[in-house]
């Protein structure tokens, strides 16, 4: 069965970074990402229980991945968005999801899989994308779902750039594939219909 994880796996050790600059400029550190849980619980709350971020805690510390998921979505559009915010090369941001044979999304998959295509192609934001993994996972695993597996702490973020998408190269899937589904989430003119911040 097809798979989407290429980039690396999800960081298991402790975590020893407390505060990270990057080549970028940009600042990382857990209370950055223990925000984009928060908020992504929030969004998952006002979904599924009229606001109620207690019972979407309690249900992934129940492991109901069905809830699990659904904070993962919200994920998707913090991490994108943030992203795009900081990486001025990036022209957009494509979350791509396994499918099954029927066209269905796997279940038990709550990894995190984006492919941003950049004006070129950056060690500094592969550097910040490992970076922020890092604190992501932590900041996940603090909700203390117990059927958590590996995958859940992915997040793989790969770029492409314009020779990549026009010659159909590498990581460029964005290309149509029958086991992949490919969905726009950041650009730069729908962050200003929604009101994100500019660019740092």
């Amino acid at each position: 069965m097809p798979s989407l994880r290429i980039h690396g796996l999800a960081k298991t050790g402790p975590l020893t970074e407390v505060n990270i600059k990057h080549p970028m400029g940009v600042q990382i550190d857990q209370d950055l990402t223990d925000k984009m849980v928060e908020r992504a619980i929030a969004a998952c709350a006002n979904t599924h229980f009229a606001g109620d971020e207690h019972r979407v805690r309690q249900a992934l510390i129940r492991g109901q991945c069905e809830h699990c998921i659904c904070v993962t979505d919200a994920l998707v559009g913090e991490i994108s968005a943030y992203l795009g915010e900081v990486a001025g090369s990036i022209k957009s941001i494509h979350r791509c999801e396994v499918l099954d044979k029927e066209q269905a999304l796997i279940p038990g998959h709550s990894g995190i899989h984006l492919v941003a295509w950049v004006e070129r192609k950056s060690a500094a934001l592969r550097a910040l994308t490992d970076t922020l993994e890092k604190f992501l996972a932590e900041s996940k695993r603090k909700l203390g779902c117990p059927k958590a597996s590996p995958d859940c702490f992915t997040l793989d973020v790969e770029m492409v750039d314009d020779h990549d998408v026009q010659e159909g190269r590498g990581f460029g899937l964005l290309i149509p594939n029958e086991y992949m589904r490919s969905t726009e989430i950041w650009t730069p003119g729908l962050a200003a219909r929604e009101g994100t911040p500019p660019r740092l």
